[in-house]
């Protein structure tokens, strides 16, 4: 996959790209790449996969970028419920400079 959307055909990698908003793989890997808590090296691999196919579908992708856009907490909201004492969501610091 990584190859195929970093040196493949671009009309190829946006296909791809448009297949995993499509078929619902974006939302469920961010779901893997940001909540998997494990010690299982399994688990921990499965996340680290997670978070590059996140990446690798987001990236030069309007359409996903709008997405996690809608999905993540914005800047403001976030430091509020810090300093409220009840941040209900923490990201990744990858994930959250590929949204800025």
């Amino acid at each position: 996959m990584k190859a195929i959307i970093e040196e493949g055909d671009a009309e190829v990698a946006a296909k791809m790209q448009d297949l995993a908003l499509a078929e619902g793989a974006l939302p469920r890997h961010l779901l893997t790449a940001m909540f998997t808590n494990s010690n299982d090296s399994r688990a921990l691999t499965n996340r680290q996969l997670s978070r590059h196919l996140v990446g690798l579908w987001v990236t030069g992708h309007p359409t996903a970028m709008a997405l996690l856009k809608r999905i993540m907490v914005s800047e403001n909201c976030a430091d509020f419920l810090w300093n409220c004492g009840e941040l209900l969501i923490r990201c990744p610091l990858d994930l959250y400079y590929l949204l800025s």
